[in-house]
């Protein structure tokens, strides 16, 4: 069953996923399905105007790309850098806002 949060498209999400399987867009994909997930754990809140920090850390241009192929503007982007206990450089993350 499909989540009810409707100001998030999941269906949309969900076939523009598979045009992006198509032109193996990976990226893309993987980050279309950090904000699926994102979704379902808000439950009946909305994803779209919370500051969202992902898994992953995505160029600006997959951003701004997947968001605008939602339907959705980009309000809010930036890394943050992760580092381990002794200083040392372990990842890099997206946090990101969108609305309508």
């Amino acid at each position: 069953m499909e989540s009810t949060n409707m100001d998030f498209n999941v269906s949309k999400a969900k076939d523009l996923m598979e045009v992006y399987k198509k032109n193996k867009s990976w990226a893309k994909i993987k980050f279309l399905r950090e904000l699926i997930s994102f979704n379902d754990n808000f439950q009946s809140r909305s994803i779209l105007g919370a500051k969202l920090v992902l898994e992953s850390g995505y160029s600006n241009k997959t951003i701004n790309s997947v968001i605008s192929d939602l339907g959705y503007t980009v309000t809010y982007i930036s890394k943050k850098r992760n580092y381990d206990s002794f200083g040392y450089f372990k990842n890099e993350t997206s946090i990101i806002s969108f609305n309508n």
